[in-house]
């Protein structure tokens, strides 16, 4: 992802065809040649998330090592960096996939919001803090620990991790302000640092099970039987990741709800104050589905350049395919010039400047998600009703 957002180009040239049959045919053939090259796209993104979270695991691991202020610096850069391509990674979800089916790890890696009384209370019922409940810190107690007792519970993934490096954000013109000292001096120095470790090796393996179950190279994995559905269920599965991706998720759950809340607490990477980031590369996750096209951020020869569903749309309909690159063009242009950070836009007086920026937002994803139905509909795709703004 050597340039931050795609801007993908109109009008793609389909050879038109003299016969009903023969349009049949090719438009059968562009959607097969979309849901084989998704295939690559799908395992390239996930070797780059799992090349990011490899960084922060080493930088995770010299900082737990040899504690100080420019360690923690370090990892909390890697975590930035790495939830960059793990962004892009969520527009595969929502289709029950490895990584979301009833036994993905998604919960484990991405749950939010944090509750971080249940990490740290500060009055000794936090997991790192109460050495009877959770006498050893380890992957297996963490994840046993993660959404127990509610869903706002979290003790496993991105999430926790950001808790742990940058501590709670308790203003709004930057993030949190954890002290390098929590790891060696303050109470449960040894606690703390052995979750940050454990985390950090925990969400690699995670991606790593990812990275199999998309691999081409392993045999009899979701891959192999991903491309051995009928053409029109894979296409579905993919167009339903980005109905609910664009729709429920990103103007739904991540602006919506932050917006009418107004509650710092609503926004997903509140301890790093990176939430825009994580909007930034969602859409480019979309993008990527949608024109077929992955650079990677950390391994260079990991490019993948292809056909994606905007090929297979345009066979269909043109002004279809047209209208959805026009929108996913608009969302890229808006989510460049986003304000940030997140948490003081959203909390901004009505009519304020910032505050209609990300509602402006929140409206360009509304319509996306009822371009992606539409593009179903076109191609007579059944999507479970409530992935989308879509009416029809």
């Amino acid at each position: 992802m050597r340039t931050f957002f795609l801007i993908i180009g109109l009008g793609l040239s389909v050879a038109s065809a003299s016969a009903g049959a023969d349009r049949s045919q090719s438009n059968e053939a562009a959607r097969a040649e979309a849901v084989l090259h998704y295939a690559d796209v799908v395992h390239a993104a996930y070797v780059d998330a799992q090349g990011g979270a490899q960084r922060l695991q080493e930088s995770v691991e010299k900082f737990c090592a040899r504690p100080d202020e420019a360690g923690l610096q370090a990892c909390r850069k890697a975590w930035e960096r790495a939830r960059q391509p793990y962004a892009v990674t969520e527009a595969f979800r929502f289709y029950g996939g490895p990584v979301d089916d009833a036994s993905g790890p998604e919960g484990l890696m991405n749950a939010w919001p944090v509750d971080e009384a249940w990490l740290e209370s500060g009055d000794g019922r936090g997991l790192i803090e109460d050495e009877t409940t959770w006498p050893e810190i380890t992957a297996e107690a963490l994840r046993a620990a993660n959404q127990k007792e509610g869903e706002k519970n979290i003790a496993s993934g991105w999430h926790a991790l950001e808790f742990l490096l940058w501590g709670k954000d308790e203003s709004l013109e930057g993030p949190g302000q954890r002290p390098w000292t929590d790891f060696t001096s303050a109470p449960h120095a040894e606690r703390r640092t052995a979750a940050l470790r454990v985390l950090a090796q925990a969400l690699g393996q995670d991606l790593e099970g990812l990275v199999q179950a998309w691999s081409p190279s392993v045999s009899g994995n979701y891959r192999s039987r991903f491309l051995q559905m009928e053409t029109a269920e894979a296409a579905r599965c993919m167009l339903t990741g980005l109905i609910y991706l664009s729709g429920q998720e990103m103007a739904g759950e991540r602006l919506n709800v932050a917006l009418e809340t107004r509650d710092q607490e609503d926004e997903q990477s509140c301890f790093s104050d990176t939430t825009t980031q994580d909007l930034r590369h969602n859409l480019l996750g979309l993008q990527t589905v949608w024109a077929g096209t992955y650079e990677s951020i950390f391994i260079a020869e990991n490019d993948v350049s292809g056909e994606g569903l905007q090929k297979a749309c345009h066979a269909l309909d043109p002004a279809m395919a047209d209208a959805v690159t026009a929108a996913l063009n608009r969302c890229a242009q808006l989510a460049a010039s986003l304000p940030e950070p997140f948490d003081r836009a959203i909390q901004n007086p009505d009519g304020s400047h910032e505050r209609r920026m990300y509602q402006e937002m929140r409206a360009e994803l509304e319509q996306l998600s009822n371009l992606f139905q539409a593009v179903a509909d076109k191609m007579s795709l059944q999507i479970i009703a409530g992935g989308a703004f879509y009416n029809g």
